[in-house]
């Protein structure tokens, strides 16, 4: 209390006499001291507080960069998922023809993901990068198909080579078999 009086005499009108200066220092140190906080005591809590500071930026910029984490791996769905029922051949060249900013940039990301896919399917220098409809999806070779043996009737031209290839499967003579098949077909016959 000695302490405050010799601090706060300063401030004190000389008309305040010793009785009165007793009790208001009295009352100034008890406030003083429910407020004062040690030199100590307040660098801690600046320490306790920058950490906290650095805590919560660090987890402030995880949680952006798990949005853009999450954005990015939606787009990704989005556009698999778009090449895949478009029927894309090769789902990494289609997908590097694409303009991602466009996509990205769009309000509507699942429109004009389909929009440049029908593009793409339309452009003659990038249609065959999808598979034709109706020819077995998309990477489905499509080309001559040979008849199936049995489809060759009785009294055609090549009844007579199904006859024998017959009898040399039924011997188990793989030999003849091969023979009669590379005959029939310099014959224009397919077995």
């Amino acid at each position: 209390m000695e302490q405050w009086r010799e601090v706060l005499r300063e401030f004190w009108p000389e008309e305040v006499d010793a009785a009165e200066q007793d009790v208001l220092a009295e009352a100034l140190a008890g406030v003083l001291a429910a407020a004062y906080v040690s030199r100590g005591e307040y660098e801690e809590v600046q320490a306790a507080l920058a950490v906290q500071d650095a805590k919560v930026a660090e987890l402030e910029r995880a949680a952006a960069e798990n949005e853009l984490l999450g954005r990015q791996r939606e787009l990704e769905y989005r556009i698999v998922s778009a090449l895949r029922e478009a029927g894309a051949k090769n789902l990494r060249a289609v997908e590097a023809l694409l303009d991602m900013e466009a996509i990205a940039a769009a309000e509507d990301m699942a429109a004009e993901i389909e929009r440049q896919v029908l593009v793409l399917k339309q452009a003659a220098d990038s249609a065959f990068l999808f598979g034709m409809p109706g020819i077995g999806g998309s990477g489905c070779w499509s080309g001559f198909v040979p008849a199936d043996s049995g489809d060759i009737e009785a009294g055609t031209e090549g009844a007579g080579f199904r006859l024998r290839l017959d009898r040399a499967r039924a011997q188990g003579d793989g030999l003849s078999v091969i023979r009669l098949k590379q005959e029939a077909a310099r014959e224009g016959v397919m077995l």
